[in-house]
């Protein structure tokens, strides 16, 4: 472990418990040299997606999983996160409902791609709720 970064190295068929030492040393040199540990987005800053028909406007989004680093090369240019996203998600709305995607890419090549989902549940909207809604953007309430 080197500044809260965490590599395993495993050596097969190695001769010798000192030649697979060396080769572990080697290769985790290799990996702490030459990659680092670039953070995801904050849960926080994630966007959220417009929810057809659903109680709330929108739903927000997390983490489909337990990631929150991806690992990237050392040096040049840094990563940069999209979104691909759906226009609007149909109601109802469960929590942990696939909604998107994050893809991490850097210098135009694409590095992961992480899984999002709803955050919260979004129900569905009844008859007198769509009637109020109409409602109100008939007389611009």
């Amino acid at each position: 472990e080197r500044d809260g970064v965490e590599f395993i190295a495993v050596i097969m068929h190695g001769d010798t418990i000192e030649s697979r030492n060396a080769d572990a040393k080697a290769l985790l040199n290799y990996a702490f040299a030459n990659f680092a540990l670039t953070p995801l987005p904050e849960e926080s800053a994630l966007p959220s997606v417009p929810v057809v028909y659903g109680r709330e406007e929108s739903a927000a989004l997390r983490y489909g999983g337990e990631a929150r680093f991806v690992l990237t090369p050392k040096g040049g240019e840094s990563c940069r996160f999209t979104y691909a996203l759906p226009e609007e998600l149909p109601a109802p709305v469960r929590s942990g409902d696939a909604a998107g995607t994050l893809v991490v890419t850097r210098g135009g090549e694409e590095l992961s791609r992480l899984p999002l989902v709803a955050a919260q549940d979004v129900g569905r909207i009844g008859f007198g709720g769509i009637f109020l809604k109409l409602a109100l953007s008939l007389f611009g309430l």
